[in-house]
């Protein structure tokens, strides 16, 4: 199970809000995607795509038990593919800082 997500932060000129996507792939097949516009304003791109990694971290946690409730076995760990370099430092590190 792979999972790629990205963020266009304040994409929406007039609402200034950022638009969210990703797609699960599995076995290489895409099995579940999402965009949408995110219901607030982020203040910088690392909170966009943080949230955005945060909403396919939710989904995916559903999507991996579905997948073991009719056993089949997943390779662990499941990636998470995100091109923003803070919020993989963030991610991978545990921390936030006054300006994240």
């Amino acid at each position: 199970l792979c999972c790629y997500a990205d963020s266009d932060w304040a994409s929406d000129k007039k609402s200034q809000k950022s638009t969210s996507g990703y797609i699960m792939f599995l076995n290489g097949c895409p099995v579940y995607w999402q965009v949408r516009k995110q219901n607030f304003i982020s203040c910088s791109s690392t909170e966009a795509e943080y949230a955005c990694v945060s909403d396919a971290c939710n989904s995916l946690t559903w999507f991996d038990a579905l997948i073991t409730d009719i056993w089949m076995n997943l390779i662990r760990p499941i990636t998470v593919m995100e091109d923003n370099e803070s919020v993989v430092y963030i991610s991978d590190n545990h921390f936030t800082g006054s300006r994240s």
